[in-house]
């Protein structure tokens, strides 16, 4: 066996390492989830497509605008959504169940420390 195969499964192991850690660091060190670059103006949560993304703003903006900040996760690259349930307010991103209730049409995803990237609901709530 060369040297580089033995290596290989080494290589591997830790890249697979590289990548756990990456996404579990931030939530250990308490800075919460910071969604990776959204590649494309629409993201789907809950089932539902939200458009926007170009629009970054600070917690106080969005607070000062009155808004409720309901986050979303639409996971890696927007690859791997979540369908968060309701906060302790009672605030969620819309679903497809017209019976669930009220819903929040806009939602952020935050792209940075105080950085929150604005998405609106396509079509009607």
């Amino acid at each position: 066996m060369t040297t580089a195969h033995r290596r290989a499964p080494r290589i591997v192991a830790v890249l697979i390492a590289l990548a756990v850690g990456m996404l579990l660091v931030p939530e250990l060190v308490g800075i919460g989830p910071i969604s990776p670059p959204i590649l494309a103006p629409t993201i789907t949560v809950c089932d539902r497509h939200y458009r926007g993304g170009d629009r970054i703003r600070t917690r106080a903006e969005i607070d000062a605008l009155g808004d409720p900040l309901v986050l979303a996760d639409p996971g890696p690259f927007g690859l791997l959504p979540s369908c968060p349930g309701p906060d302790a307010q009672g605030l969620r991103p819309c679903t497809r169940d017209a019976l669930a209730g009220a819903c929040a049409t806009v939602v952020y995803v935050r792209v940075g420390s105080d950085a929150y990237a604005e998405f609106a609901l396509v079509g009607g709530p």
